[in-house]
């Protein structure tokens, strides 16, 4: 079996060299590759990366000649992994994440043979806050619901404007916080779930799942909502999506979209701008979707 870390590089090249020794250090097997795709950095660390690992066996660097964003730039990646090696697993990682499990590959493996998973989500330990990110709660899957996740993107990016987009995150986050007191289910994860909505920073794809689809995430964002568009993807083609907690991986978190700028609310509004393309690509999904269900009922 062959297995291919893709790690999306831009501009925290300090990041991506303590990703990329946390796999060395820790995987101790011949059948792994690294691919580091180079989202166009403006401070030519895509450069740094292919003088340090020239020549490198398992390393291989793609500098891009644009940033293509984050759905684009890992399914670069991919590709290449595809066209080059014919992977059988496709560990797609942010590069502010740290492994530090001897068996990591070794329980894909395991998991594998146990569910024939499509889509798998490993325990994501928050080192900021201290806490599991998967499996994401709140999933936006449904017309309804990617339709008010847009409303609200635009609402916010408004806001951002005159600097109160803040005060209307807090009481939208406010009311999620009741309403995931109330809910038992959230109250606690079990070692294993399934049809659940993965955290992005690190996505484990079989070659079951890309051999159909070709790509990793759906092409058509820059950033954001890649994760509920998975979802509608897993959720609408019955996919096998796993999350497991023996699985961990280590993320300190945004810093490729903390590197775009320093400045609080250019970084929101940047954020919003995307999200609103994002949330308007899943509500396209869910029309489509919607009209599939009426045609086939006439």
């Amino acid at each position: 079996m062959i297995y291919s870390f893709i790690i999306l590089h831009y501009q925290a090249f300090e990041d991506t060299i303590e990703c990329v020794d946390s796999i060395f250090n820790n995987i101790k097997r011949d059948d792994y590759n690294i691919i580091i795709v180079d989202n166009k950095s403006p401070n030519d660390s895509g450069k740094i990366l292919q003088k340090k690992y020239n020549g490198h066996p398992k390393v291989k660097i793609i500098e891009l000649d644009k940033n293509i964003g984050f759905a684009n730039g890992n399914n670069i990646g991919c590709e290449y992994a595809y066209k080059t090696y014919n992977s059988d697993f496709y560990i797609v990682i942010n590069n502010d994440t740290i492994i530090e499990d001897r068996l990591f590959v070794d329980k894909i493996i395991d998991i594998y043979k146990e569910t024939h998973f499509d889509v798998l989500g490993p325990c994501i330990w928050s080192i900021v806050d201290e806490v599991d990110q998967n499996p994401v709660p709140y999933p936006t899957d449904s017309l309804k619901k990617s339709f008010k996740a847009l409303l609200y993107n635009i609402a916010l990016f408004v806001l951002n404007f005159v600097n109160k987009d803040t005060a209307l995150i807090r009481f939208v986050d406010g009311k999620r916080s009741k309403r995931t007191k109330n809910n038992t289910v959230l109250g606690g994860r079990t070692e294993s779930e399934k049809g659940i909505k993965l955290h992005g920073a690190a996505v484990i794809f079989s070659n079951k799942y890309y051999s159909k689809y070709k790509s990793a995430f759906d092409p058509r964002t820059f950033m954001y909502c890649e994760e509920d568009i998975l979802y509608s993807r897993i959720k609408n083609d019955k996919l096998v999506s796993i999350y497991n907690s023996t699985l961990k991986i280590l993320h300190k978190e945004d810093v490729a979209s903390n590197a775009v700028m320093s400045n609080g609310q250019l970084r929101r509004r940047f954020k919003f701008k995307h999200s609103i393309w994002s949330s308007f690509v899943l509500l396209r999904i869910y029309m489509h979707s919607w009209f599939r269900s009426l045609r086939s009922r006439y």
